[in-house]
């Protein structure tokens, strides 16, 4: 019996060494167990995870944590923003809070914010251009990184508890969740800077719906809420649900190329067509309350309920994808065009390190504007434009990239 369990043992093990045998599954890091994360955020090549122990930074793509709440009078953080070097985190009770070190020293930024004596409960933040957007149950704006803040919700039902906040392009959109007996729950969007928001849905199921999350990628809109993923294309106005293989609770979405990841109740997902179906890649993953994603390298992170921040190769989750052209750059960067001299297309590149709102204007010589050819909020990454030139005169012209601070100028020849 001895001789056959030691048999036993030897091919199991053997099993794991054969070529081909794959073991994809998800990895606990192990500093910082033992934790709720509720939020990730990114600045360059540092990640921050906002959880119930504080603020915690990784520089490593999530392999090791380190702790980084000196000054926060509260370690309950559910949201995270970054905007240029500046890291808000929104909190539980106390309001918002600035560093300007990378999470080293923390200020809190609540003028006009934080009502006592119950304190306010901060539940996501979202920038647009440099206005900063805090949703309470409310949402308020701030024009000069949080020194100040004004209410920004008219049209936003009372009886709604605003979760969620993104930006797509030039709008805003505020995800609710009904807050009491007579609230609607469901969609909101803001066309001028949150002066004012509109419902923007449709059909019974969005009644009662709590909304916790948005990725935008493109033309689409996508929302995670208490009856699964939801997708718009036209800026909101209407919408379609996204759910099959995937009807649950949904606290988190994230973007690699063209497949989304969506963090639930039972575990991550992962789409490859837009939402029309949903795989579970959970294998390995002990815990399946996943509020928390994000794409980071070569690697997706899961920040889970309790259990603190769990790790997998996107390579093990999805195919066809070049893991290289998706690194995030860490600068903002604008590259010369090529071919220069050239008649009549060109293609300009350039690299953001983080989402920004991006201008791409063409000027001639005398420094008139000829052509806008980016005019829009884009993903962290690196993005390519055609210039065609076809009406153009001979001569020297200058293209200039603008992202957030970031301003950069390059010179170009038309030759004909």
């Amino acid at each position: 019996m001895k001789k056959i369990g030691f048999l036993v043992l030897f091919l199991s093990a053997l099993s794991f060494l054969l070529p081909g045998r794959t073991h994809s599954q998800w990895v606990h890091d192990k500093s910082i167990d033992s934790v709720t994360v509720n939020c990730f955020a990114y600045n360059g090549t540092n990640i921050f995870a906002g959880t119930r122990k504080g603020v915690f930074l990784s520089t490593d793509n999530g392999t090791n944590w380190t702790g980084i709440s000196s000054g926060l009078p509260t370690l309950e953080v559910s949201s995270l923003a970054v905007l240029g070097t500046k890291l808000f985190a929104g909190t539980n009770g106390y309001g918002v809070f600035l560093s300007t070190n990378n999470g080293t020293n923390w200020t809190g930024v609540n003028s006009g914010l934080v009502k006592p004596p119950e304190g306010t409960d901060v539940f996501a933040l979202a920038i647009l251009d440099t206005e900063l957007f805090a949703a309470t149950s409310q949402v308020f704006r701030s024009s000069n990184y949080g020194a100040t803040w004004t209410e920004s919700d008219s049209g936003i039902s009372t009886y709604d508890d605003v979760y969620s906040l993104t930006v797509s392009g030039t709008n805003l959109f505020a995800g609710a969740y009904p807050g009491a007996a007579e609230s609607r729950g469901g969609f909101y969007r803001s066309t001028n800077n949150g002066a004012s928001w509109t419902a923007v849905d449709s059909g019974w199921w969005f009644f009662n719906v709590g909304v916790y999350t948005f990725a935008v990628s493109d033309t689409n809109l996508f929302a995670g809420t208490d009856l699964g993923v939801f997708l718009s294309t036209n800026n909101g106005t209407s919408w379609t649900q996204a759910n099959k293989g995937l009807t649950t609770n949904v606290y988190s979405l994230t973007l690699f190329g063209n497949n989304i990841f969506a963090g639930s109740d039972s575990g991550v997902y992962v789409s490859t067509n837009n939402g029309t179906s949903w795989t579970a890649v959970n294998i390995g993953l002990t815990n399946t309350s996943v509020y928390a994603l994000q794409v980071c390298g070569a690697y997706l992170l899961a920040g889970t309920y309790a259990e603190g921040v769990w790790r997998r190769p996107l390579s093990e989750m999805v195919t066809a994808v070049q893991l290289t052209s998706n690194e995030r750059p860490s600068t903002f960067s604008l590259m010369q065009n090529y071919p220069n001299p050239f008649n009549p297309t060109t293609v300009i590149k350039y690299q953001l390190s983080r989402d920004a709102f991006v201008g791409l204007e063409v000027f001639d010589i005398l420094g008139r504007k000829i052509e806008t050819l980016v005019s829009e909020r884009q993903h962290a990454g690196e993005h390519t434009v055609t210039l065609n030139a076809q009406g153009f005169s001979s001569g020297v012209y200058f293209y200039r990239l603008s992202a957030e601070s970031f301003v950069d100028t390059k010179k170009l020849i038309v030759i004909k």
